[in-house]
């Protein structure tokens, strides 16, 4: 049985802001008899972070917000836990977890993104009540290049069994040519003396009916752990794929002296994946390109902790702009997105490290501002990396969407940290604004030789736990490190922004499939991908914007996605949509003509004063459009030459459309900004309320930034999010202003009359039933 504590924590920051929380100076936060009665309830996942303000004096690289040593306490009934094994089970803490359970220390862990458990039986009462206790210490911020929230972000789950279980490694299903199908599984003995064992798998369809079930019996000593192999040839299978993500349910029971004593079910897919060095990547046989995004992991307000839901809404988008493949970027993520992508049809490539044993910069006051700071993994890497491998591995092999596992992004990056005297000056795809000395040949820094070397060490790690999926790396800068041996630990070879590489080097490594593992929005990088067939895809940095990775005060995140961190769409999002995606659309987008050509506002507005110059943008997959003026024809473009039709136009009030064989679009002048119009994305517990500002004619006004205040009845307010990256304003707040004439807003329903009002200044106020 399995309990997900996700209620009953509560929680305190230590020694930080105490006018903003309770604070507990000392004490054993550890001792079951501590009094937190005065302690915040939250419930998990939960990031602290975004509840506190945005403060400059906090690390850029973050997203300006703090970190600190957080505590939680968890108080839970063990009334149904007598003569039962008892293990926590934590997917995620972000960082240096140290748990105790009733007083009684069981250890820490260091990666904040890697799965962990405990064995916490010999602790728990079953007679009164028991308290589960969890040091987060985030007190290094400038630890990372990008957000990585704190606290426990990810599900906490009790698994209650007898002495006989399911290990957290025992089942692992996997296929070969699509028909026979095999399911490892692994059972341990926690107890004192011999059992006799059954054990059982079922593979059930959509809709619940068997298609496989075997049981194998024997005795398991005492201690032990044994494993139990089934094979089987399925006489029918209906195939996992992105345009149809069958998936499976596999169910595995352990019956022990004839009472179960442990069981679970998980979705699995069956789908045949190959990588050809010189034809490209195939699924079930079919060729597909990765069009690929790199996503990090936080979503604005909710920080790291970020509900299903709202990973759910933004996939949606991007798959509706032809998107089949995500980038875990640049560590193993929450398993509900894998979920997601197994439900969604996304391939996955899958990334469990930004850096090895040697620390990169992390720019803690603004991008390439020196000094920067090197905190970070790295102290940890050589005892840990074993146990981050395993966890990576086993946490997310069942899943059909992760097709490769990457063992590091950019870990040659160059003169950060590793340099070579073959290369008296090094210019890596991010130095735009580095320091020239900054580039040269230091012999004080580490040789980049020794990266080889602790490659193969995470291949062989990965692959001693799984061989079913080969292993890449995003390579920064393979004119130098193809040559250190690294290349030899990969099956297929990933080249962050180096496009002018792929023709060259393919000659270089015949036997090796490549792929652009980081690729920048350009048509070039789209046409080297489709003028290649060994090229298996790209991943564009990024598919979303994010926090962290910050050019400096006030802006706390980056702009780089197709969506802006509020989760809606960008130009960039229209033109990519326009190369990757078979929907026929058309989408038109204005800019003043006299401003800075590369960063003007693009805008659906047709707002402007009598006689402007502006441009106009058509994004669209067809191959010839028409735009028209108060319905008249202003000319005729083929988008598909650059990746848009472009026009010139003066300014007239009134109405301007776009027409194709098989798509349209127009955009009108507007009036002032009178109104609010929403539309709710319902969710099991969270729902989500676009807000859009309006004119009276229910038109979006695009230009209006007013601030809008939000009250709630009968549920909570979650948060609320804008997209503006500039936008400082306090996560807790509730208000906010809009920008490009919209937010988000997210609520948890707490009764079935709930409701969320809109007001701003000038506007008739609007009630949303959620």
């Amino acid at each position: 049985m399995n309990y997900n504590l996700k209620d009953g924590w509560l929680f305190s920051l230590q020694n930080h802001f105490e006018n903003l929380h309770s604070v507990i100076k000392s004490g054993d936060f550890w001792a079951r008899d501590f009094d937190d009665s005065s302690w915040k309830k939250v419930s998990v996942p939960y990031d602290w972070a975004p509840s506190f303000p945005f403060s400059r004096e906090n690390s850029s690289g973050t997203g300006y917000l703090p970190g600190g040593t957080g505590w939680f306490r968890c108080h839970f009934d063990g009334s149904t836990m007598k003569n039962k094994r008892v293990r926590v089970c934590f997917d995620g803490v972000y960082k240096h977890a140290r748990v105790w359970c009733n007083g009684y220390y069981f250890g820490n862990h260091q990666n904040g993104f890697t799965s962990f458990e405990f064995d916490i039986t010999e602790s728990i009462k079953t007679d009164s009540e028991n308290v589960l206790a969890v040091c987060v210490s985030h007190e290094d911020i400038a630890d990372c290049r990008w957000y990585t929230g704190s606290g426990i972000m990810r599900p906490v789950v009790l698994k209650v069994t007898d002495d006989c279980h399911i290990t957290d490694d025992g089942v692992f299903f996997y296929s070969k040519d699509n028909k026979q199908i095999y399911v490892d599984t692994r059972v341990k003995n926690a107890g004192s003396i011999k059992h006799a064992l059954e054990v059982t798998v079922n593979l059930a369809d959509k809709d619940g009916k068997s298609v496989y079930t075997r049981t194998q019996k024997g005795d398991i000593a005492a201690s032990e752990t044994a494993s139990y192999e089934f094979t089987y040839e399925l006489p029918e299978v209906h195939e996992w794929s992105p345009e149809d993500p069958y998936l499976y349910t596999l169910n595995v029971s352990v019956v022990s002296d004839g009472k179960e004593s442990d069981s679970c079910s998980q979705q699995v897919g069956i789908r045949e994946l190959k990588f050809d060095a010189d034809k490209g990547f195939f699924c079930n046989g079919k060729s597909y390109k990765f069009k690929g995004l790199c996503v990090h992991e936080d979503a604005g307000c909710w920080g790291n902790a970020v509900p299903k839901e709202v990973w759910a809404r933004r996939l949606a988008k991007l798959q509706e702009a032809g998107c089949n493949a995500i980038r875990m970027s640049h560590n193993p993520h929450s398993d509900e997105l894998y979920q997601l992508c197994d439900e969604m049809g996304f391939f996955v490539m899958d990334e469990i490290y930004d850096e090895w044993q040697e620390p990169k910069n992390k720019w803690w006051q603004g991008h390439n501002v020196y000094p920067p700071s090197h905190q970070g993994i790295t102290d940890d890497f050589l005892s840990c990396y074993k146990d981050d491998c395993r966890s990576f591995v086993v946490r997310r092999r069942n899943h059909p969407c992760v097709v490769m596992y990457s063992i590091g992004n950019e870990i040659d990056y160059p003169n950060d940290p590793y340099c070579s005297p073959k290369f008296k000056e090094m210019t890596g795809n991010n130095d735009a604004s580095k320091p020239a000395a900054e580039r040269q040949f230091n012999p004080n820094h580490p040789d980049i030789g020794q990266i080889g070397g602790i490659a193969k060490m995470l291949s062989a790690q990965v692959k001693l736990w799984d061989t079913t999926r080969p292993v890449t790396m995003a390579l920064a800068f393979p004119e130098l490190s193809s040559d250190t041996g690294v290349v030899d630990a990969l099956d297929v070879i990933g080249y962050n922004y180096k496009e002018q590489f792929y023709k060259e080097d393919h000659k270089r490594f015949p036997n090796k499939m490549f792929v652009g593992s980081e690729n920048q929005h350009g048509l070039d990088a789209w046409r080297a991908v489709t003028d290649n067939e060994y090229i298996a895809g790209q991943f564009l940095w990024t598919g979303i914007d994010y926090l962290g990775e910050a050019k400096g005060w006030p802006v706390h995140g980056s702009y780089a996605g197709l969506l802006t961190l509020a989760g809606f769409e960008k130009p960039m999002y229209y033109f990519r949509k326009g190369l990757w995606s078979s929907e026929k659309f058309c989408k038109i987008f204005t800019a003043v003509s006299e401003e800075d050509y590369w960063n003007r506002p693009w805008l659906e507005s047709w707002n402007y004063a009598s006689g402007t110059k502006v441009d106009v943008r058509v994004f669209s997959n067809e191959d010839e459009v028409e735009l028209f003026v108060n319905g008249k024809s202003a000319g005729k473009a083929n988008p598909k030459e650059k990746g848009f039709a472009e026009f010139t136009l003066d300014y007239e009030e009134g109405e301007i459309s776009v027409k194709a064989s098989s798509s349209d679009d127009v955009i009108v002048t507007t009036g002032a900004a009178v109104a609010f119009n929403a539309t709710v994305v319902s969710g099991e517990e969270v729902q989500q309320i676009e807000v859009s500002v309006v004119d009276d004619l229910d038109n979006p006004v695009v230009t209006d930034s007013s601030l809008i205040t939000v009250e709630t009845e009968g549920c909570v307010l979650a948060g609320i999010e804008n997209g503006d990256l500039a936008d400082v304003t306090e996560y807790s707040a509730n208000y906010r202003h809009a920008y490009n004439g919209k937010l988000i807003v997210y609520v948890k329903k707490c009764s079935d009359n709930a409701s969320v009002t809109f007001r701003s200044a000038g506007k008739t106020e609007l009630t949303v039933e959620v």
